[in-house]
């Protein structure tokens, strides 16, 4: 059996999660949803088999960043 990529989705509108997802899971990838860079983050370390990150690019920029400087 052909194992499936593994995709985390990141943006803070479900509504565009869900969409990404729908597109992703029709083309045979688990995916993983994150509603801000903290929860990727976790997430991202949870699975440690995630392939690739899609990520809304106003996230990046502030949630992801100030992820990183938490103590």
């Amino acid at each position: 059996m052909e194992q499936r990529l593994k995709v985390m989705v990141v943006d803070d509108e479900s509504r565009m999660r869900k969409l990404v997802k729908d597109f992703l899971v029709k083309k045979n990838f688990e995916v993983v949803e994150a509603e801000n860079g903290v929860e990727a983050i976790d997430l991202f370390f949870e699975h440690k088999n995630i392939d690739l990150v899609i990520l809304h690019e106003k996230l990046y920029s502030y949630h992801v960043l100030q992820a990183d400087e938490t103590p």
